[in-house]
């Protein structure tokens, strides 16, 4: 399975992102109730082979139907689907344990939990903005914006990391972590706002860019997302966006 190999992991992570977006789509021709047993077939079927991958894709289904439940809001959907993320990576660590490469890393057994509340803000954001792609309801994804208090969040957390020693630091840094991913995940469609008024050429050179150097990009969706809350870069008031925005 893509999830058991290291190398081929991303892919599987990749392949999994496109799950929510399917799910929603099955909707439009097929009832609830029928696409939720559809799953439950899937899943038992996936665990009688390996419980840990079971429990990995499992998340995804799960994803599509938060962000179904949630159609019109999106802060509440990928802020749940993070939820459901950080959930599953804490009962997975807790059923299955951490690789012995992994355990042996000090620093990152002592931040995992911002690591994971980290991740999970990008995946969740991530399979989102891809649903409503393949929906066709991008606009939508614009208009996700968490609020000042990730700013407020962001520099409380980052002067407890500074000033706090002992175990008091080691969980402000988890904090600063999470933060991080707040801000990014928010920065994220502010950039992506951007991008679209651009050149197509323009754009495909910005989607390799993309591509060759993610850090770089994730870099400069934390520093939108923190901006944002300033300058309101989208023209947002309460998640709602403005008329002077343009579609």
């Amino acid at each position: 399975m893509l999830y058991q190999s290291p190398a081929l992991a991303p892919t599987g992570l990749g392949l999994s992102l496109f799950v929510p977006a399917l799910f929603n789509l099955a909707l439009r021709g097929v009832s609830l109730p029928a696409v939720l047993f559809g799953t439950a077939v899937v899943e038992v079927l996936l665990a009688l082979l390996n419980p840990q991958v079971a429990l990995d894709v499992g998340y995804f289904p799960f994803l599509g139907l938060l962000f179904y439940l949630f159609k019109e809001r999106p802060a509440a959907a990928v802020l749940s689907g993070a939820a459901l993320l950080f959930g599953g990576s804490l009962i997975e660590e807790l059923l299955f344990g951490l690789p012995k490469e992994v355990t042996q890393f000090k620093e990152f057994m002592a931040l995992r939990l911002g690591i994971y509340a980290y991740t999970a803000l990008l995946v969740s954001v991530a399979a989102y903005g891809l649903t409503l792609l393949l929906e066709r309801r991008g606009e939508l994804f614009f208009k996700l914006k968490f609020g000042f208090w990730t700013a407020v969040f962001f520099i409380i957390s980052a002067a407890a990391s500074l000033l706090l020693k002992g175990s008091a630091k080691v969980v402000s840094e988890n904090f600063l972590i999470a933060s991080l991913g707040f801000l990014t995940a928010q920065g994220i469609p502010v950039f992506f706002h951007f991008v679209r008024r651009f050149s197509p050429l323009m754009k495909l050179i910005i989607f390799f860019a993309v591509l060759i150097f993610p850090l770089g990009f994730l870099a400069t969706a934390l520093v939108l997302g923190l901006l944002d809350n300033w300058f309101d870069f989208r023209k947002l008031k309460g998640g709602e966006e403005d008329g002077s925005n343009p579609a």
